[in-house]
């Protein structure tokens, strides 16, 4: 169960919040370590720098903020922060913590 600055969040919040965030981060498989034979988690697309995964993870946002018919101005309100910033974060120059996903997810309530 997610936890939140007042405590726990209900599971309905908490599920609402898990599929927004399944929508925004990249996909991850797991697979078996040759070495020692236990599993590891790595994305499906071996990335070999973080701003790839960064840029990936500003795409998805992007895409879901215009499916939704999100402007960025509102976004950037709706979450404290300047368009410029959500201008940032969908190009993948600044990478979004896990706490401004689920701010950003909590938005679309």
């Amino acid at each position: 169960m997610l936890k939140n600055s007042h405590g726990l969040i209900g599971q309905e919040s908490g599920a609402a919040i898990s599929s927004c965030l399944a929508m925004l981060a990249p996909r991850v498989e797991s697979v078996r370590h040759p070495a020692n034979a236990r599993f590891s988690c790595r994305p499906t697309k071996p990335p070999n720098d973080m701003r790839s995964i960064d840029r990936e993870i500003g795409a998805r946002l992007r895409s879901t903020r215009q499916v939704l018919g999100i402007s960025q101005q509102i976004l950037a309100k709706k979450i404290r922060v300047s368009f410029q910033q959500i201008q940032k974060y969908q190009k993948g120059i600044n990478r979004l913590s896990a706490g401004m996903l689920v701010k950003i997810c909590q938005s679309q309530r």
